[in-house]
């Protein structure tokens, strides 16, 4: 784990840089429910959190035992699916009636829910398939073949490829969600995937085995292992922490914690019985875990491991689920009718990164960064900031100065893709940026960097906001002019199998200020201010190449 200094210096680096890392967290609005599925009673028990008191408790007919249970977020609707009968099950959690049951042709595993609750997926083991399911229509959209036996299902953090855990097969699947295809198949020798997780930032998939007791972690970029970790038993299903820190895999004696930085064992809560499945608030300052042998729901500290509160339920408790917003997705941003300026965003938990690309009164180049939190689940909230007298693109190094706080803005979603931001008062709609054409829907491509922050670490005070999609990139500059101005750059381009870009560097001016209201003035955008080359030597790390010849090792900002 990295030390208290360590974590200090960096703090105050990136708060240079206009991340302000503040301990501001969501409430529980829309989490006043954790929803408790018991497969022997057949129950789905609602539960009161942080009271721990038994609210309501519904269920399916009789012989439907509930093993797998997922959240539409932002929303009443649940999935349910049966360990007996061939069907999954709308279910709606404020009434408790079932709202629609969509027939497959075997029995159903494991669910796998899209955050703008339009596609649910589900493992069907003995057809070797993943069904695709409409929400609008509940129908079956797609039925995909995969390998031998499949069992847990994992979304990507942008939603473009889930992940399918191969029992029989020994291999991980890897399906385009916009294509319904399988366009990857990792092979895992002698590991008998059963549950998957993703790590936040994309680059790893965390495995747990059928009957072994190790967590594999699996590089996605490579498609190998890059570690395996003791467990002490077999882990019963794989969970992070919303902040992506920490991991946590109950096994038959306790929930073993394991740190996402180095991979190794943090800790493990051993005073919950025998634990089945964990869940946490969206804030990720509490944590739920169920204990089947007891049928009890514990909730506990996700640092301390301290146990707090619990409720007992009834004996067979497994899978737990709390209600999640709607998350938008990490990425570049723009309103279609003011081309030339656009917004970088990058969701962390459920927190936001976001820095404006507009002009100042004079029309030259400006940018802003907020740290923006939410407090209801819905809207994201925090105060724009603007330094100026750092470095320049081609100077010495200089730290930035912070000139002071432009005023609010905010951001609120109406799917991950589309929303509103209001600057100061001003909301103008925003929606992701297509680099290529359908970009948005395919995603980052296999083994291309990773989409968000990087940086020089020595050289904080400017930064670079990439995204991948496909194999093409947008790369945006943050950083001073000679006189100590703000100032952008940006480039378009293509990154090869090997890793390496290079591009035409632009820069913009004459454009719209952020808060201008008289008529849209599109900013005129040359690319004169010479070459970049990147050489992309993983998902997170890289060597940036400026027009002057001068190297800067760059690597994802880690928040």
């Amino acid at each position: 784990m990295k030390d208290s200094a360590s974590i200090t210096n960096k703090v105050a680096k990136l708060l240079v840089f206009g991340l302000i890392l503040a301990t501001a967290s969501p409430s529980l609005h829309a989490q006043t429910s954790a929803f408790v599925v018991n497969p022997v009673t057949g129950a789905i028990d609602q539960v009161v959190v942080p009271t721990m008191q038994l609210r309501a408790s519904g269920g399916l007919a009789a012989g439907r035992s509930p093993r797998a249970f997922v959240l539409v977020p932002g929303s009443s609707r649940a999935w349910v699916a049966s360990a007996t009968g061939n069907s999954v099950t709308a279910y709606d959690t404020a009434t408790q009636q079932i709202a629609a049951a969509v027939p497959l042709t075997a029995a159903p595993h494991s669910l796998a829910v899209c955050v703008n609750g339009a596609r649910v997926y589900v493992s069907v083991p003995d057809a070797n398939a993943v069904v695709v399911i409409a929400t609008a229509t509940n129908t079956v959209e797609a039925t995909v073949t995969v390998g031998s036996r499949p069992l847990g299902l994992a979304l990507s953090r942008d939603g473009n490829r889930l992940y399918v855990a191969n029992s029989g097969g020994r291999s991980i699947s890897v399906i385009a969600t916009a294509t319904h295809t399988v366009t990857r198949t990792i092979t895992l020798s002698s590991v008998e995937p059963a549950h998957v997780a993703v790590t936040v930032d994309d680059q790893f998939l965390l495995v747990t085995e059928v009957s072994g007791t190790n967590l594999v972690v699996v590089n996605l970029m490579f498609g190998d292992v890059f570690r395996t970790v003791a467990l002490g038993g077999v882990g019963q299903s794989v969970s992070l922490v919303p902040d992506g820190t920490r991991i946590y895999v109950p096994i038959s004696s306790g929930v073993v914690t394991i740190d996402t930085a180095t991979f190794l064992a943090a800790g493990t809560m051993t005073d919950v019985g025998t634990p089945g499945a964990v869940a946490f608030n969206s804030s990720g300052t509490a944590g739920y875990v169920t204990d089947t042998t007891g049928g009890r729901l514990v909730a506990f500290d996700p640092t301390t491991l301290i146990v707090s509160s619990e409720i007992t339920l009834a004996a067979g408790v497994s899978a737990v689920a709390l209600p999640q917003p709607m998350a938008p997705q990490s990425g570049w941003w723009w309103n279609t009718s003011e081309p030339g300026r656009g917004y970088a965003l990058e969701v962390y938990g459920w927190k936001i990164i976001y820095s404006p690309f507009v002009y100042d009164v004079d029309g030259d180049p400006l940018w802003y960064m907020a740290y923006l939190a939410t407090t209801d689940g819905e809207t994201y909230t925090g105060d724009l900031l603007q330094y100026r007298n750092g470095q320049s693109l081609g100077g010495a190094y200089q730290a930035p100065q912070l000139v002071g706080t432009v005023g609010p803005v905010s951001l609120r979603f109406t799917s991950p893709t589309s929303g509103t931001a209001t600057h100061l008062g001003a909301p103008i709609t925003v929606q992701r940026y297509d680099v290529v054409a359908n970009g948005v829907a395919a995603g980052r491509g296999s083994g291309m960097p990773q989409t968000g922050w990087w940086w020089g670490p020595t050289e904080w005070g400017r930064g670079y906001f990439v995204e991948t999609q496909n194999d093409n990139f947008f790369f945006g500059a943050f950083m001073y002019d000679s006189l100590g101005d703000a100032a952008w750059y940006s480039a378009t381009g293509t990154v090869s199998t090997s890793g390496f870009a290079q591009a035409a560097l632009a820069k913009c001016r004459n454009g719209q200020p952020l808060l201008d209201t008289t008529a849209y003035k599109q900013g005129v955008c040359t690319t004169d201010q010479g070459t970049i080359t990147i050489q992309f030597q993983s998902g997170s790390t890289a060597t940036l190449t400026l027009p002057n010849g001068a190297s800067v090792a760059l690597e994802r900002v880690i928040y």
